[in-house]
């Protein structure tokens, strides 16, 4: 008999194994930290679900190494989990081809992210890092939750999450997923904790002033056309809990906040 596949929660308590004891050199980010972050929201709302499960490591920054025990060995451990690599993209350049792995029931697979402006790929413990650009923020700014089982797992915390995704959502070359990031945003801002405390620590983030700048630019275009926007970001959500005035609400209270502190 086919054992049915995993549970939203299930992927997360696999995820916690293989990074739990590595420290801060690695977090998880993306759809799945959303995931995470709602499971300890008292509105028990869930989001979206997505089948891609990031992973930001450290790959060359001593400020957190990437391990904080010896003989850790990321591909290995994703190897006896029940996961295998594919590679997910030609490289355009001399980098090393992108890679995914996939879990052995099909229901998700976990990609790892590194910063790097320059978008070339890192070999590290086994596995290959993607770099993009703003993943240092995700980093230096990480919370550590408890999941049902008990397992501790490391994720970006709220404030870098929606930083991030306001930095880079114009940056995507489909559309859909331009108001996907955006939704969880929403999602984040309201079911993350503490909606005021995480206004507040998104202005108090330490990054450049430049970047800051980009996401106020950034979160104002989508102002300027909210009327339309608020409906394709409502449409990202398949759980009918984001309407359009609700993404009207969210998004200016983030508007609101970068503009006037």
């Amino acid at each position: 008999m086919n054992r049915e596949k995993l549970t939203p929660v299930e992927i997360l308590e696999k995820v916690a194994l293989i990074i739990q004891d590595i420290g801060k050199g690695a977090a998880l980010c993306g759809g799945m930290a959303a995931y995470a972050l709602g499971l300890e929201s008292e509105s028990h709302i869930t989001p979206v679900f997505t089948e891609d499960v990031d992973i930001v490591v450290d790959t060359k920054s001593k400020k957190f190494p990437l391990f904080d025990a010896k003989d850790v060995n990321l591909a290995k451990r994703l190897i006896d989990a029940g996961y295998k690599p594919e590679l997910n993209a030609l490289p355009t350049s001399k980098a090393l081809p992108n890679e995914k792995w996939v879990y052995s029931d099909n229901s998700h697979y976990v990609e790892f992210l590194t910063e790097d402006h320059r978008k070339m790929t890192h070999k590290i413990s086994g596995i290959t890092a993607q770099g993009l650009s703003y993943f240092s923020m995700r980093l230096d700014n990480t919370i550590r939750i408890t999941l049902p089982s008990g397992a501790k797992l490391t994720i970006v915390a709220p404030a870098a999450f929606i930083m991030h995704k306001l930095l880079t959502f114009p940056l995507r070359k489909k559309e859909a997923k331009k108001y996907k990031d955006l939704y969880y945003v929403c999602y984040v801002l309201s079911n993350g904790g503490d909606k005021s405390a995480t206004l507040q620590s998104i202005c108090d983030l330490n990054i450049h002033p430049k970047w800051k700048d980009t996401a106020r630019n950034n979160l104002k275009n989508v102002m300027d056309g909210i009327g339309l926007n608020a409906k394709r970001i409502s449409q990202a959500d398949d759980t009918g809990w984001l309407t359009e005035f609700l993404t009207t609400i969210l998004l200016n209270e983030i508007n609101t906040s970068l503009t006037q502190r």
